[in-house]
């Protein structure tokens, strides 16, 4: 996903003709819950570039799927947006108000244990097993840390980029660090929606990460493990 929208990003700068569609499939579901959306927008761009066909260019830019709203057009990507930002608390907490005093005086923290290593629940995979998942199971183990939100009020949605900042130490310098936003239902069921990963040496101190996929929820409850 990174590399295509960089390499949108960078057509578009250079003021070529370009066109962006992102769909709610993973790398090996693409080519059958997207296959009618890929090959039109395929065989389109090969009569037009190929075919010397006259083909109208596309009202806009950018199309995407927003989850649970459908397809959605826009002119560019990132679309333009308000920024939210949410800080993380003791007791697992999330909020929208920056924590009081010195953040570092009581820190969270775990312990990883390389003999029962952290799986890996949905979200990037080349695999079946990629994609949206139920991932309580991961939020549950000592190994993670989860800080979680009040149940929205209204409607989000979220399309960008959303970044984190985030400062850390281990007494390992080596550290694979993971950060993911869930979605939290109203019956308590967290299904990822989106996630960062970071390999990090010989480092200690603010870190971050940032990462592209979305969608809309009702509760949001970020996890952090190393």
């Amino acid at each position: 996903m990174e590399q295509t929208l960089t390499q949108y990003a960078r057509l578009r700068d250079r003021g070529v003709e370009v066109g962006l569609t992102i769909g709610p499939w993973t790398h090996t579901s693409m080519l059958t819950g997207g296959l009618g959306t890929v090959c039109r927008e395929s065989l389109t761009w090969l009569d037009t570039h190929l075919g010397g066909l006259d083909r109208p260019p596309r009202l806009d830019r950018v199309r995407i799927c927003l989850t649970g709203q459908g397809w959605r057009d826009l002119p560019d990507w990132p679309p333009a947006s308000t920024a939210h930002t949410w800080y993380l608390h003791p007791a697992s907490r999330l909020t929208g108000t920056a924590p009081a005093g010195d953040a570092t005086t009581n820190p969270a923290s775990f312990r990883y244990d390389p003999a029962d290593p952290t799986p890996t629940i949905g979200g990037r995979l080349l695999s079946p097993d990629g994609g949206y998942r139920d991932d309580g199971r991961l939020y549950r183990r000592h190994d993670v840390l989860s800080f979680t939100g009040d149940p929205l009020t209204d409607d989000l949605d979220v399309c960008g980029n959303p970044v984190l900042e985030l400062a850390h130490s281990s007494d390992n310098p080596h550290v694979d660090l993971f950060v993911r936003i869930s979605e939290v239902d109203a019956k308590g069921r967290s299904v990822n929606v989106s996630d960062g990963y970071r390999r990090l040496r010989d480092h200690s101190g603010p870190c971050g990460s940032s990462w592209t996929r979305s969608r809309t929820g009702s509760r949001r409850a970020p996890a952090c493990a190393c």
